[in-house]
Formats: structure tokens, C-alpha cells, sequence
């Protein structure tokens, strides 16, 4: 079943709303925006994130081998309590054997 198009006061009560709409939206993500340069100053690159994977996002702490990981093809995650441990059946290369 196809739906009827709008026609007559629908369709020009649409198009009032959208030509006053768009322009307001557009206007106050503008003064948005300058309001934050005036506040904040330019932009002069990207924030410094500091890299700690020491805890994850639950605060649980992290045990990991990260270049043993990096070149595993399986990881196992397990979360023991308070921490997360992520482990490879892959032997580590720089341990003695017997």
C-alpha cells in the first residue's frame, strides 16, 4: 500500500519548519563554537593521551605480556576478581628449557 505524498498546507507547514529550522540549528552550533574558541583559545592539535594499560575500564589491574601478545594468533581473557589476565598458548621464546 502506497502512502499518499503531501500536498497542500502539510507540505508547505513542512517546508516553513524546515526553512526556519535548519538556519537556527546551524546558528547556535556556530555560536557554540566560537563561544569555545573564546573560551579555550585555537586549536593547536590533538590532546596528549596518556597509554596505561595497567587497568581496564572497570579498574580491574591488567597482567599481560604485550610482545608476546602482539604476535599471537589466540588470546585468552580471563577476569579473576580484581584483575584481568590476557594469556597466548604460545611458548615464550626467551624462556630456558630443561
Amino acid at each position: 500500500m502506497a502512502r499518499e505524498p503531501l500536498h497542500g498546507w502539510p507540505r508547505r507547514l513542512l517546508h516553513l519548519v524546515t526553512l526556519i529550522a535548519a538556519p537556527a540549528l546551524t546558528g547556535a552550533w556556530i555560536l557554540h563554537n566560537l563561544n569555545l574558541y573564546r573560551r579555550k583559545g585555537p586549536r593547536l592539535g590533538a590532546p596528549v593521551v596518556r597509554i596505561d594499560y595497567s587497568r581496564d575500564w572497570n579498574g580491574r589491574a591488567v597482567e599481560a605480556d604485550w610482545e608476546r601478545l602482539r604476535e599471537a594468533s589466540v588470546v585468552t581473557v580471563s577476569v579473576d576478581g580484581e584483575r584481568k589476565r590476557y594469556v597466548t598458548d604460545r611458548p615464550d621464546p626467551t624462556a630456558t628449557r630443561p
